[in-house]
């Protein structure tokens, strides 16, 4: 588990919604776009949105 905390938290989300045991490589994508976002933002509105669809 080598990956960073931000990523930890959003993950479980997406494991829920696909009930796989992991991700795949378009939704890892997406967690780490989305967490650049969040960053250059300034951590502001963290879970306004969740994932769509």
């Amino acid at each position: 588990m080598s990956m960073p905390m931000s990523n930890d938290q959003r993950q479980p989300i997406y494991l829920r919604q696909s009930g796989r045991k992991q991700l795949t490589a378009r939704q890892r994508r997406r967690v780490e776009q989305k967490q650049g976002r969040i960053e250059r933002l300034g951590g502001q509105a963290k879970e306004t949105r969740g994932p769509g669809r």
